[in-house]
């Protein structure tokens, strides 16, 4: 019979006891290219040209980047509280601003209301738009050092946006790379259901 070691309890901290300002603590402890890159793997995209409190006319936004493999402007907009419309009006204005294609929205937590309107966001603008709503947590064992963790908790839908973005006005996507989207698709879906330590964080491609 296997032994069962000791097992310790999973403890969440309090998001201010770690970064007490949004703008101050958070922000740019988020823009460091490593931290960054946890909370975009969740996302399944790559960035670089990270830049923090970027403006556009009288406008600031708290981190832009550009998508590696598209160029495509990301924003992200960060909230040490619970959704609210104050946030939602200016992520709405800075998408517009900075002409976005990739809207991040990473809060502590998201009202019921504030997600659907994500999620309507996604079903109704255009495809060329996609709009993420993250819930930020940190946990702790004992006295382990802090482990931030992002969850994705509204997305667009990945077939449809896949598609669309990795094609062209000109050129349709060919029965070959819809062959490798459906397998890298069900990789993903596969290798995230099981217990490895493989990490597959990039949103599936047809040309992969």
């Amino acid at each position: 019979m296997k032994t069962v070691h000791n097992l310790s309890t999973l403890k969440r901290i309090p998001l201010r006891e770690i970064w007490e300002r949004e703008d101050k603590d958070f922000t740019p402890w988020l823009a460091k290219k490593d931290n960054l890159h946890l909370l975009l793997d969740e996302i399944g995209v790559f960035a670089e040209n990270i830049k923090t409190e970027a403006n556009a006319d009288r406008y600031f936004v708290d981190i832009t980047a550009e998508e590696s493999d598209t160029g495509v402007k990301i924003i992200i907009e960060n909230q040490l509280g619970k959704t609210d419309h104050s946030h939602l009006g200016q992520l709405l204005t800075y998408a517009a601003n900075f002409d976005a294609c990739i809207i991040v929205w990473v809060v502590k937590d998201a009202t019921e209301k504030h997600q659907m309107a994500i999620e309507w966001f996604n079903d109704h603008i255009d495809d060329e738009i996609s709009f993420f709503l993250v819930k930020t947590e940190v946990y702790q064992i004992k006295n382990s050092p802090y482990a931030p963790k992002f969850t994705v908790i509204a997305q667009p839908n990945s077939w449809s946006k896949t598609i669309k973005r990795a094609g062209t006005t000109e050129k349709s996507i060919t029965d070959t790379k819809l062959h490798y989207l459906r397998f890298w698709e069900g990789f993903k879906d596969y290798a995230s259901g099981i217990d490895t330590s493989l990490s597959i964080g990039r949103t599936p491609r047809p040309q992969y």
